[in-house]
């Protein structure tokens, strides 16, 4: 990987993300970039400069996840990316910089739209609805859920319960359930982090079960 965490730092403090939308992000990927602005941001240049490379799909990929992450930041303040990443830094447990952790996540998720997610928990982060602790929750969820389960969460959330082992077990390893058991066998309930998650990361207002873990 050829993204140095100064860049995506910078990227990161800088007003001139609010101008990545949809168009330029296939740009980016797959086209040349005709606006000089744009060519001279960062974070672009360095993109762009994985994809020139052609040297292997994982970075071609790793830029793709990137450039998702990054879409779902646009409409934070630059004064809250900015306060984001000092808040980040701050923070005595991250043993490593915020930069380089945030690469390493990025890089180790195995869907694009799993880069995506990320980006809005960042984003629920950065507006102050989340703390730290809820945002480092929501992108274990994300790193460990099988996506084929996303559509399951908000019901899972209204109901209290959800049918089938597997399913049962995904949710539980990404930290959104608890798998409990009695006389009638086992079951999963979901947890906390199941309810910020179906909030802040699917955006749907679900008001979960009173006897939820």
């Amino acid at each position: 990987m050829n993204l140095s965490e100064k860049n995506l730092i910078a990227s990161l403090s800088e007003g001139t993300l609010r101008d990545l939308s949809e168009d330029l992000i296939e740009q980016v990927i797959d086209g040349p970039i005709t606006n000089d602005l744009i060519r001279e941001i960062p974070i672009v240049k360095t993109i762009k400069a994985i994809i020139e490379s052609g040297k292997n799909i994982r970075e071609y990929f790793f830029a793709k996840k990137l450039c998702r992450f990054l879409l779902e930041l646009r409409e934070v303040s630059l004064e809250e990316r900015i306060h984001m990443v000092k808040r980040l830094e701050e923070e005595s447990d991250f043993e490593e910089k915020v930069g380089e952790r945030l690469l390493h996540l990025i890089d180790r998720l195995d869907e694009l739209s799993k880069a995506q997610l990320i980006g809005r928990a960042f984003r629920a982060y950065a507006h102050g609805d989340i703390g730290k602790q809820d945002l480092e929750r929501l992108c274990f969820a994300i790193d460990r859920l099988i996506l084929v389960d996303l559509r399951l969460i908000p019901e899972f959330l209204l109901k209290g319960r959800i049918q089938g082992r597997r399913v049962q077990q995904n949710l539980a390893n990404a930290g959104l359930a608890f798998i409990n058991s009695g006389l009638g066998g086992s079951w999963a309930e979901p947890v906390e982090t199941c309810e910020v998650f179906v909030r802040y990361i699917l955006l749907l207002d679900v008001q979960p079960r009173e006897n939820s873990a």
